[in-house]
């Protein structure tokens, strides 16, 4: 929910990536040149170093200057599996992200969590996330909803759509990629359960 950034960390990084599997398929100097020189900025944050979402965060965040609807950073390792991240890094963005978010966020956040605590051999904060997650499947048929509230587009206000496959997507990919540890890679299928 930003508008008018620069050096988006998560849209750098895929592109970047991007690159680098096509300079593999048809090599290319200006796919390698990109993927070596694309901007993946960083930020000292006490003793630690983070991922800033993009060039001046948090202006421009259609939330507030201290809330974030998710943090795209935070996606870096998982799904988009960037090679070029630190545990330490990984570490210090969950870290720095988490007390962010909305509390109306979408359900794929905690989702994701789940999977970057367990990256990390975190068990207790995978488990409290993937707990959280929970929050958002509504009785009686256990239907996934976009927000926390089971009242989707039941009154005036829109608080996001019912039946949200993306928050049950998220939900599936924390138990086969977070608890299954699947990783799917140039050099095979990868496992740690």
């Amino acid at each position: 929910m930003y508008q008018g950034v620069d050096n988006s960390v998560f849209t750098n990084a895929a592109a970047g990536m991007a690159c680098e599997f096509a300079d593999r398929l048809e090599p290319n100097a200006q796919y390698k040149d990109f993927a070596e020189n694309v901007v993946i900025l960083t930020q000292k944050i006490g003793d630690a170093t983070i991922h800033p979402e993009y060039e001046g965060f948090p202006s421009k965040n259609f939330w507030t200057r201290h809330v974030v609807k998710q943090a795209d950073v935070t996606l870096l390792g998982f799904p988009l599996d960037y090679q070029n991240i630190t545990k330490e890094q990984r570490l210090a963005d969950l870290k720095y992200y988490e007390p962010m978010y909305a509390a109306d966020g979408p359900a794929m956040t905690e989702s994701m969590h789940s999977v970057a605590w367990l990256e990390l051999d975190e068990a207790e904060s995978a488990d409290k996330w993937f707990k959280q997650s929970q929050a958002n499947m509504q009785k009686p048929f256990n239907l996934w909803t976009e927000s926390k509230s089971p009242n989707q587009h039941f009154s005036f206000t829109d608080e996001g759509c019912y039946n949200f496959l993306t928050g049950a997507g998220g939900f599936i990919q924390s138990i086969i990629y977070g608890f299954g540890g699947l990783r799917i890679r140039a050099d095979g299928l990868h496992l740690k359960p």
